[in-house]
């Protein structure tokens, strides 16, 4: 389901002004940070390589061009191919 623009802002306005006011049950909790979660994801768009370059993170790939990230998709299809590694295991290296 779509959400637009103006429908997140006004979840925002209402779980903020319900907030304001000191109800402080869990619904109205949740209801107050998941239409900031959503704001901050979906409006402001804070979860972008853009957004976080104008934070100052470091992107790697800019750093050593020649590096190649692995993939989610990668990563998963060696394990289920039984190729994985696990990160921790004794005696690899």
């Amino acid at each position: 389901m779509k959400v637009s623009e103006e429908q997140i802002k006004k979840e925002v306005d209402e779980a903020t002004a319900a907030f304001e006011k000191g109800a402080r049950d869990r619904m109205t909790m949740i209801r107050f940070y998941s239409s900031q979660y959503n704001y901050s994801k979906y409006v402001r768009a804070d979860n972008t390589p853009e957004f976080a370059e104008y934070l100052g993170y470091l992107d790697a790939r800019k750093l050593y061009p020649d590096f190649q990230p692995r993939t989610f998709t990668g990563f998963v299809e060696e394990l289920l191919a039984g190729k994985g590694i696990k990160p921790y295991a004794q005696g690899q290296g």
